[in-house]
């Protein structure tokens, strides 16, 4: 009887270790994006027909982003007859270090990988269970001006979901985004509802908008460059060199919400 127990026992931990292990395989890890020096998700998943693919897309113009600029993501997965996708995305400087600031969306996050400390963006559990296809929305705000090219490194998996890491597609993709360097104020910003006086302005700036979830006002120079942010207004400029700028407003989100021209004398 005894040893009929212990056997029952064993049998329970043994369903139990393998549904963990089902469970957990659905969860996205940090560090295999096939960027330089990473492996991919092949390192563990193969044996799946690779009829599927992965693209990247975006809200950039031309993939040109502007310094500071927040875009949206996607990265689309297709696999017919697959029932759980996921990824792992970086963005990444011509250095390999992180590049801009990755903001996850629904069903995905963000992991960092502590041997390199590269940011990814990943699937969470259950995140991609869909079936045949699967787009995974995220955000990205843009370095600063002056970093140049960013890459961004991404390795999707298309996963059968039978508990194994067999039967399953790797699919592996890069994608170029260029610092736009000389941009137009209707290139950076698309809401105009901002008033400013005096304009031209010797030193002291007024600020008048119809929104009321300000949280700060950015000063851009004519090459994308931020030279002065505020959390309140009026704004004091006279330090600034004669020329042209723009005045954006931003909320807590750290979204672009209001923008006006701005010459200073």
């Amino acid at each position: 009887m005894q040893q009929k127990r212990t056997y029952g026992i064993l049998l329970a931990l043994c369903a139990f270790v393998i549904g963990t292990g089902a469970v957990l395989s659905d969860n996205g890890k940090a560090g295999y994006a096939k960027s330089p020096g990473e492996n991919s998700c092949s390192s563990c998943h193969s044996g799946g027909a690779t009829s599927g693919s992965v693209a990247m897309g975006s809200d950039m113009v031309d993939w040109q982003y502007v310094p500071g600029q927040t875009y949206n993501m996607t990265v689309t997965i297709t696999q017919t007859g697959m029932t759980v996708f996921g990824l792992c995305t970086e963005a990444l400087t011509a250095a390999n270090v992180n590049a801009g600031t990755l903001i996850a969306g629904t069903g995905n996050q963000v992991k960092n990988n502590p041997s390199n400390n590269r940011k990814c963006i990943t699937h969470v559990l259950n995140g991609g269970a869909t079936a045949n296809a699967k787009t995974f929305n995220f955000t990205w705000t843009a370095p600063a001006a002056g970093t140049g090219n960013v890459t961004f490194y991404t390795a999707a998996l298309a996963a059968n979901k039978n508990g194994q890491t067999s039967g399953d597609a790797v699919y592996t993709m890069t994608q170029v985004a260029i610092e736009k360097t000389s941009v137009s104020v209707d290139e950076i910003f698309e809401v105009k509802a901002l008033q400013i006086a005096p304009n031209p302005v010797t030193d002291w700036v007024n600020i008048a908008t119809t929104h009321n979830d300000i949280a700060s006002y950015h000063v851009i120079d004519m090459n994308g460059k931020e030279v002065m942010n505020v959390a309140t207004a009026p704004i004091f400029v006279a330090s600034l060199p004669t020329g042209m700028y723009f005045l954006q407003a931003m909320n807590k989100e750290n979204q672009v919400v209001a923008v006006e021209r701005m010459v200073k004398k």
